[in-house]
């Protein structure tokens, strides 16, 4: 009786694809000891990279500290710096002075 060959096709793949897995891909790292202020340890540490949702977060954390505070207000106008406006990777397309309400 003859198999199918799909199923052993499929088989030998996924184990070719198993055994050939490379090493894991990150960026940059920097492990710093809260307590002291000391970096710990990095890879990379100076290397351009792009902030990841945990930046965001910590954004707008800040933004809400500001506002508790009393320091600005959900209304307060943002201009947009020439620093900001070149850093990447900005899509937005704001010119440097363009003012967000």
């Amino acid at each position: 009786m003859r198999r199918p060959l799909f199923p052993r096709a499929l088989s030998a793949g996924l184990a070719l694809a198993l055994l050939a897995g490379g090493a894991a891909h990150a960026g940059p790292a920097v492990l710093v000891d809260l307590g002291t202020g000391k970096v710990l340890e990095h890879e990379d540490a100076f290397a351009p990279w792009y902030p990841a949702s945990l930046t965001k977060l910590m954004t707008t954390f800040v933004l809400f500290r500001a506002v508790k505070a009393g320091e600005i207000t959900l209304e307060s106008p943002v201009r947009i710096s020439e620093r900001a406006a070149k850093e990447p990777p900005s899509k937005m397309g704001y010119k440097p002075g363009s003012v967000l309400t």
